[in-house]
């Protein structure tokens, strides 16, 4: 019974370190999609088409970081699952930029505000799609 508990805390606390990880390496890869986006824009590029660039962009960076320094590993399997939730995850970035035009804001504020709403949303699609059905990493293994 004790172990089970020592058990169930050491996994609490392995998730709460992966998802310090992900927001840690999330945080470099959201600065560095919007610069892209902010820099689309800038030039004159509208906020859908500077948003399917940044998030194919994002996609191929996410991955390979994600993949490696939260999750532990990389496989075509969690590509293409990986490539589906951002499929999702888009549709949802366009839809707050979206809602932020109707209220008047621009696309720069929008592309902000739409930040902890997709980093959430990332998360929890890939803990629980994308890299958590791979047999070759359990979901308390730890990253070395």
């Amino acid at each position: 019974m004790f172990e089970s508990g020592l058990m169930s805390k050491l996994a609490a606390m392995h998730d709460w370190k992966r998802f310090i990880r992900f927001g840690a390496v999330g945080a470099l890869n959201t600065l560095w999609g919007y610069l892209i986006f902010a820099g689309l824009i800038f030039a004159g590029i509208g906020y859908v088409i500077a948003s399917l660039l940044t998030i194919v962009v994002s996609i191929l960076v996410s991955f390979f970081t994600q993949g490696r320094f939260v999750f532990g590993h990389l496989s075509g399997g969690a590509f293409r699952r990986f490539v589906l939730v951002w499929l999702i995850i888009y549709l949802a970035y366009l839809g707050v930029l979206t809602i932020g035009h109707a209220l008047g804001l621009n696309s720069y504020i929008g592309g902000l505000l739409a930040i902890p709403v997709i980093g959430v949303l990332s998360y929890v699609l890939q803990r629980r799609f994308v890299f958590n059905h791979d047999r070759r990493m359990p979901v308390g293994s730890d990253v070395r």
